[in-house]
């Protein structure tokens, strides 16, 4: 029986263990940061927020519309990740690094991703890369820029 119980006090030191308070980061470690959605890298030098995808028309004949990305580095919108699918229908998702084609044309310097340009690797973020997917190994000229 005083076995049983000095298992269990030993138990409850471990749970009191647990739920004791989370670490504190030292004066000289920097606070970890944890992005969710796009850096602000993937538009620079423009802010994220100020450029937008295309949606693809509702009918058919129907005009694109511009549609202001509602993702940041603390968000990422299901919404702006499913119109980076829809720019290249194709092919692989476009990434968020693609987004400044979209204002100022295929013409406009990028950050080409080096995964995509590989022919033998490719990128694992997708469309959370901060780097262009548009010049990729076989493009698809879908994704030439806004239509004019």
């Amino acid at each position: 029986g005083e076995e049983a119980m000095e298992d269990q006090g030993g138990k409850q030191e471990e749970v009191e263990a647990l739920e004791s308070e989370p670490e504190v980061a030292s004066e000289d470690e920097e606070p970890l940061q944890v992005l969710v959605g796009p850096s602000q890298l993937a538009s620079a030098p423009w802010a994220i927020n100020d450029l937008w995808l295309l949606q693809p028309p509702k009918e058919e004949g129907g005009a694109f519309e511009k549609v202001m990305i509602s993702s940041s580095p603390d968000v990422l919108r299901l919404s702006d990740t499913k119109l980076l699918a829809a720019a290249r229908p194709d092919g692989l998702p476009l990434s968020f690094g693609y987004i400044v084609h979209l204002r100022f044309g295929r013409r406009q310097p990028c950050r080409p991703c080096m995964f995509e340009k590989s022919k033998t690797r490719s990128c694992r973020r997708s469309w959370l890369c901060d780097f262009c997917h548009l010049h990729t190994r076989g493009a698809s000229g879908a994704a030439d820029g806004p239509p004019e």
